[in-house]
């Protein structure tokens, strides 16, 4: 019995009829509910409770098998933006932490949305597209990004004696963020990808801008001063940087 409560997820690999090899992913955690997912370099995985017979996963896999490898064809075949297709199975950072993307087909002809629920970004388009989906999501990335961003400068901003005259949130794939001598901080939207502490520091980095236009040691000692531990987020977000291809 011990033994049992204690395993909580096992894979396991088959072969379809169809002659695709195909992972499962059985965990304890999950509801009676299957899903079947296509990765984006081709991969086939399903994730079922461990309860669900074998029989009845391959049942699933092979009905499945003409939308199994019409998305298998899209992937090796179709256009990508950043190397990234943006469709069920990819992953993208959220907070520091990999979420899952699942595209749904909506109905009608209305503006694409994105939920985020539970480590899971659900997309939902009603003219599928890779631009259509790439823009939503960088959408929601850029509203995710400015709320936080006028949160921290609320917070920061009166502690360090500084405030922007405006704030901008836009892409700069070069950099996280500036501050112009006008006053104005900009922040890649890109930011809310990075875990939670990396977002802070950008946000402190940037502020301290305000009181030196440079990166002298009386800037650093700016930062410093509101956060002494900067140096090993400094180096989290380089780190993080790596990770991010879009």
């Amino acid at each position: 019995m011990a033994d049992a409560v204690g395993v909580q997820q096992r894979m396991e690999s088959r072969v379809a009829a169809a002659g695709f090899t195909y992972q499962v992913e059985r965990s304890a955690r999950r509801t009676r509910t299957m899903q079947l997912l296509v990765r984006p370099d081709g991969g086939v995985l399903v994730r079922a409770p461990f309860g669900v017979p074998a029989r009845e996963i391959a049942g699933m896999v092979d009905a499945k098998t003409e939308w199994v490898l019409r998305r298998q064809a899209e992937l090796a075949d179709g256009p990508k933006i950043g190397g990234r297709a943006f469709v069920t199975g990819e992953t993208l950072l959220v907070d520091g932490a990999e979420a899952l993307l699942e595209v749904k087909r909506g109905i009608g002809r209305g503006r694409p949305r994105v939920e985020f629920v539970g480590g899971l970004m659900s997309v939902v388009v009603c003219e599928d597209s890779l631009v259509a989906r790439a823009n939503a999501i960088a959408r929601w990335f850029g509203g995710r990004t400015r709320a936080r961003s006028e949160s921290l400068i609320g917070e920061w901003g009166p502690r360090m004696g500084v405030r922007p005259s405006g704030l901008i949130v836009k892409d700069q794939k070069r950099r996280w963020g500036s501050c112009a001598s006008s006053g104005v901080v900009r922040l890649n939207w890109r930011l809310s990808m990075l875990p939670p502490e990396c977002f802070e520091y950008v946000v402190v980095h940037e502020l301290a801008h305000l009181k030196q236009a440079n990166h002298s040691p009386l800037f650093w000692g700016e930062v410093a001063a509101v956060l002494p531990e900067y140096g090993a987020r400094k180096a989290l977000v380089r780190a993080f940087e790596r990770r991010i291809d879009w």
